[in-house]
């Protein structure tokens, strides 16, 4: 269970502290092989770094402590997988840090990445919620806390025809947050550090110039994203990144940031 900070030291609350954070639903124990794999490469290229693990009973008292007005939708939620989309925003208020998904393969340590900056964020057609990093208590978790609330029940309207994966993906998942972070503007407050594609996401489709690519090369990366989309089924998972980045790509040409009806659910 993760830790209360009420009585810890002070916190620098305008800079990315040196904190990973990491979830698995089921618990330590449960973690496959290639994901513990991973887990253990980002210890040792960040030996000064503290690393917190998070699994559904220290996820749940996070929100019962600190954001018991939340805990109703939290429970609420039909899927676990909404649960461990929304859980990252709190954890990230709370205590500051970077969340990072246990299928991210660590190439290369993050310090330079998380200096001099309080948003760290990871964009290729999206804003992407495998990889963030925040101060404590950035000005971007109320919106998102909002947009939350707004949309606690899915997409409504057409949004509801692209199935599962859209619904999550809406509801508490990257495309909720990309339509956060553009609406208020967070990508260019001159606190944000956005890190292009092939920081993160290398082999992931992305928007250069208006134009879809994808680029496979890895040189230049801190991390790969390897995408297992455990919570899908196969099939899903198989379409999941290029159905979702051709219509994000459709509304960023049509000048629509993607994200839930403001309409509300």
């Amino acid at each position: 269970m993760t830790r209360d900070n009420s009585d810890a030291a002070p916190v620098d609350r305008r800079s990315i502290p040196r904190i990973i954070h990491q979830i698995w639903y089921q618990g330590e124990d449960g973690i496959p092989p290639r994901d513990r794999a991973f887990r253990e490469g980002w210890k040792a290229r960040h030996p000064d770094w503290t690393f917190r693990f998070w699994d559904a009973p220290a996820m749940r008292a996070l929100v019962a402590a600190h954001y018991p007005w939340f805990l109703e939708q939290y429970d609420g939620y039909p899927a676990d997988i909404n649960r461990i989309d929304a859980i990252r925003y709190f954890i990230l208020d709370r205590e500051g840090g970077l969340y990072v998904d246990l299928d991210m393969e660590n190439l290369k340590p993050v310090d330079p990445l998380v200096e001099g900056c309080d948003l760290l964020l990871s964009e290729t057609v999206i804003h992407n919620t495998a990889l963030m990093g925040a101060a404590p208590s950035h000005p971007l978790w109320p919106e998102v806390y909002a947009a939350l609330v707004r949309h606690r029940n899915g997409p409504t309207g057409w949004k509801r025809v692209y199935g599962n994966a859209y619904a999550v993906a809406f509801t508490a998942g990257p495309l909720l947050f990309t339509e956060v972070v553009r609406r208020v503007g967070a990508q260019t407050s001159p606190g944000t550090r956005v890190c292009p594609y092939w920081i993160f996401e290398p082999g992931s489709p992305a928007l250069v110039n208006g134009r879809l690519i994808k680029d496979d090369d890895t040189s230049r990366s801190y991390a790969i994203h390897h995408m297992s989309n455990g919570w899908m089924s196969p099939g899903q998972a198989r379409l999941s990144r290029w159905s979702k980045a051709l219509s994000d790509v459709f509304w960023t040409l049509k000048g629509n940031a993607p994200g839930p009806s403001e309409k509300g659910s």
